[in-house]
């Protein structure tokens, strides 16, 4: 009961899973710290709770044995010091994200897993999807870090999809960031685009319709650079001494609103693209 009360404080998926798991009725309350990276404190005038990972809890003064050959997320529990509980969890893979990464690499764009997770089982994901690169574990600054300096590198924009509390500092450093609908407040108000839902694939749709919006938006700069190189010097009366052609006013404000026309028509394409 002590332990699901304080579990029950925190937003994070795992703490409401193990919360869930435990399947006892709370009791107690706590005060909350959160420690992005690492877990969070509960305490209250008779117990501390504390709720993290190995290196946390290792740094509370909580030694925790090593694990040889486990895979997996390890989550710790220790109460007023002892550690009482350990939940090591495997990580499932969306279903659709072996597509989304074979497509966006087939676009051509290098891809990096940033976890905040043990180094093992960000490899593993990695390998299971075809990633090349992996930095784990990290902390919220150090993604923010690693995104800075993938920025420095000048080898393309760089896009952050992310859906955690600890993801928010590396989305607001990127190029462009993409938050998951089903992840936390704090990630979504952090990106620049949020995707409906917990699927992957939208991701594709907007790379799509990205490319169809740079390609609009280059045919309308290029159509009105054009159009006015060509009428204004005609308006201005360029041709009247060799020609005698002058454009009446009233034509010349017809011509401007047929650019403008023109523009807006060519850009309502994107509504077929999305």
């Amino acid at each position: 009961p002590l332990l699901r009360a304080a579990l029950e404080q925190n937003t994070h998926p795992l703490s409401r899973a193990i919360a869930d798991w435990l399947a006892v009725e709370p009791s107690g309350e706590f005060q909350f710290e959160q420690v992005r990276g690492r877990g969070f404190r509960a305490w209250n005038d008779t117990h501390t709770v504390l709720v993290g990972n190995r290196d946390y809890l290792a740094e509370e003064g909580i030694a925790i044995p090593d694990a040889p050959g486990v895979v997996a997320t390890e989550v710790f529990l220790a109460v007023d010091g002892s550690v009482v509980l350990g939940v090591w969890l495997n990580d499932s893979i969306r279903d659709d994200a072996a597509e989304v990464v074979a497509a966006l690499r087939a676009e051509g764009m290098i891809l990096h897993l940033v976890s905040g997770d043990r180094a093992a089982v960000a490899a593993q994901v990695a390998a299971e999807l075809g990633i090349e690169h992996v930095a784990a574990p990290l902390l919220p600054n150090q993604k923010q870090e690693y995104v800075e300096r993938l920025r420095r590198e000048k080898q393309g924009a760089v896009v952050m999809v992310g859906d955690g509390i600890n993801d928010a500092q590396a989305l607001a450093a990127a190029d462009a960031s993409i938050a998951i609908g089903t992840g936390s407040d704090v990630a979504i108000h952090a990106a620049d685009v949020t995707l409906v839902g917990e699927r992957l694939q939208p991701l594709l749709s907007l790379y799509a319709l990205s490319r169809s919006l740079k390609r609009i938006i280059a045919q309308n700069l290029g159509w009105a650079f054009i159009y006015n190189l060509v009428l204004i010097p005609i308006a201005a009366g360029v041709l009247y001494p060799v020609a005698g052609i002058m454009l009446h006013p009233m034509l010349a404000s017809a011509a401007m609103a047929a650019s403008s026309v023109s523009v807006v028509t060519n850009s309502l394409r994107l509504r077929r693209a999305g």
